[in-house]
């Protein structure tokens, strides 16, 4: 009986993935009044067979107001010239390649920082907002898998990413939001 317990955890159980943010998000408005949000993406096969993801999409909703809007996945993103350890210079990002096929081996981890849009034109405004991501590895329900964190914007946030907005065909700034445990939502660095 053990070994056929054993036969189907490491050799015929399917895929089963699980997904996760990380603790660094990246928010960025364009010169149009899109925004743009570039969360580091972490999914986790527990299954023992080659799992895939074949789309992320998202929504991010504000709680302060009855206001959401529709997240389409636009690329991913690398790091290029990080700082070394100790040293107050933040990492550039740049595109790495355009939404792809994620392919997670058996009980590993792919992680990746890919960026969103706002699928219309949408106003930050001071207060709090969920973000939530559904990644599908399949045509049905419950081959979605999704995660939700929730994150603030201080007034002096959304004064900083407008004064920071790209002019048309430049790239822009990014504002630099931090995962808090114990407040359970991405803040802004103090």
């Amino acid at each position: 009986m053990i070994s056929l317990v054993t036969l189907y955890l490491t050799v015929l159980r399917l895929a089963a993935i699980k997904v996760f943010l990380g603790d660094f998000l990246i928010v960025r408005l364009s010169w149009n009044d899109y925004v743009l949000l570039a969360p580091e993406v972490g999914l986790y096969n527990a299954g023992a067979k080659v799992g895939t993801v074949s789309k992320i999409s998202g929504t991010l909703a504000s709680l302060d107001a009855d206001r959401s809007v529709v997240l389409r996945w636009k690329e991913v993103w690398e790091i290029e010239n990080a700082a070394a350890p100790g040293e107050a210079r933040k990492p550039f990002w740049r595109f790495a390649s355009f939404p792809e096929l994620i392919v997670i081996p058996k009980s590993e981890t792919a992680l990746r920082r890919l960026c969103f849009v706002t699928a219309t034109q949408f106003r930050l405004l001071p207060g709090q907002y969920e973000l939530t991501l559904d990644a599908s590895s399949g045509a049905r329900q419950r081959d979605v898998f999704t995660v939700t964190k929730r994150l603030r914007l201080a007034e002096a946030d959304i004064a900083w990413l407008d004064t920071h907005k790209p002019v048309k065909d430049a790239p822009g700034q990014h504002l630099h939001l931090y995962y808090d445990f114990k407040a359970m939502q991405y803040l802004t660095q103090i």
